[in-house]
């Protein structure tokens, strides 16, 4: 999951949560696939928050 800069960090934080709430319709051999971008994407997150 590729998300712009520019982008406010609640906005990030809800589209995340509306990745996990797909999850009951994803495949459970895709979930740790999920996960993992969802962290990704959080790491990404706080790593912008602490530059600026």
């Amino acid at each position: 999951m590729s998300l712009p800069s520019a982008v406010e960090p609640a906005a990030v934080v809800a589209s995340l949560l509306e990745r996990l709430e797909q999850l009951p319709r994803i495949e459970l051999a895709r979930h740790p696939a999920v996960f993992e971008e969802i962290h990704r994407a959080l790491q990404g997150l706080l790593a912008d928050l602490d530059v600026s």
